[in-house]
């Protein structure tokens, strides 16, 4: 059985499915830090992408995109809180050749290739 807690990093391949709750925070605000924005009613998701990473600096960074009934779109950072509706089927890539980190500042991941697959450990941006 495939169990969650033991990815150290992964990727959003593939989302389908409903929500009833989605909490959004949007990817471009003039104030921060922004407000969440919380949708209560049925909703589709249109577009889940991001990655998790597990380790001393656990942490996510998803993008989240859902529709209405009337195809009213809402997109921006998922947030702790949304609800499945009738169910989502996520599918995610991981990998333990790789060991992937979130630097203390700035956007990018450091990308190390894993110590027991590769002699010499290296860092770049993506």
């Amino acid at each position: 059985m495939f169990d969650l807690r033991d990815l150290s990093f992964a990727v959003v391949v593939s989302a389908v499915g409903s929500l009833a709750v989605a909490r959004i925070r949007p990817a471009v605000a003039s104030e921060l830090p922004a407000e969440v924005i919380e949708l209560e009613r049925e909703l589709e998701i249109m577009s889940l992408t991001g990655t998790l990473i597990r380790g001393k600096r656990s942490s996510s960074h998803l993008h989240l995109a859902v529709a209405d009934s009337a195809g009213h779109m809402t997109g921006g950072h998922l947030k702790k809180g949304c609800q499945i509706r009738l169910g989502a089927k996520i599918v995610l890539a991981s990998t333990k050749e790789i060991d992937f980190e979130e630097p203390a500042a700035g956007p990018s991941l450091a990308v190390r290739p894993d110590r027991r697959s590769v002699g010499e450990t290296s860092t770049r941006n993506v």
